[in-house]
């Protein structure tokens, strides 16, 4: 795994790249926690349920881009690795 304790371990790329996506987790973790306790601030207040539904949907769409982002940044790490056959292989 290349994110170990917040951090970013991607050994072929340059020091700027590796600083530049630290950055870019350490602002979608910051983002993702904060809106996730706005999310819970409003749960106590009177809002209408229907938005409350909208805004906490639209929380964990946030959050799986950036799964998705980070699973990219995992695999351009490791080199950009062809899938693998999913099939088994033939018997000569």
């Amino acid at each position: 795994m290349i994110f170990y304790e917040g951090l970013w371990y991607l050994e072929d790329m340059t020091p700027q790249v590796n600083e530049a996506l630290t950055q870019v987790v350490k602002a979608m973790d910051g983002f993702n926690r904060a809106v996730e306790l706005w999310i819970e601030d409003l749960q106590k207040t009177q809002m209408d349920p229907a938005k409350l539904r909208r805004l906490s949907g639209a929380a964990r769409a946030m959050k799986d881009s950036s799964t998705i982002y980070f699973a990219w940044a995992e695999h351009l790490a490791n080199g950009m690795p062809q899938e693998q056959e999913t099939s088994p292989p033939s018997e000569a």
